[in-house]
């Protein structure tokens, strides 16, 4: 999962809370391209709109739709449909996630935000 976490919130976040969170938006997720630049990535809670849509998309595209089609359909760009599946394979595949899994993003990101705090105070 090539991913980064960036906590907002001085709530604690553990790997149990970690969904929850990032349905609360206290946690946001970038997608590290191959490029090395950063992409938001959108978590698409159980039940909501979005989540509904996404997966609308992905069974159309598993029924062999080409993206043409269910962008054209859906009144989207192919971009965004693109953007809608990476968003839901990234969703389930949290929602699927080990616990130590969660920790290291976690961990990871308090490294970060520790790093980024030491640099501001430098300054």
């Amino acid at each position: 999962m090539n991913v980064t976490v960036a906590i907002k919130t001085d709530k604690p976040v553990t790997a149990d809370t970690m969904l929850a969170a990032l349905t609360a938006g206290d946690i946001v997720l970038h997608k590290v391209r191959g490029n090395g630049t950063f992409r938001k990535v959108h978590f698409l809670a159980d039940g909501t709109k979005e989540r509904e849509v996404a997966e609308w998309v992905a069974n159309e595209r598993a029924e062999g739709k080409r993206m043409k089609d269910i962008a054209k359909d859906a009144l989207l760009s192919v971009a965004a449909v693109r953007r809608i599946l990476n968003d839901l394979a990234l969703t389930e595949e949290l929602e699927e996630a080990e616990a130590d899994e969660l920790d290291a993003m976690l961990q990871g990101a308090a490294e970060l935000a520790a790093a980024e705090k030491d640099t501001a105070e430098a300054n």
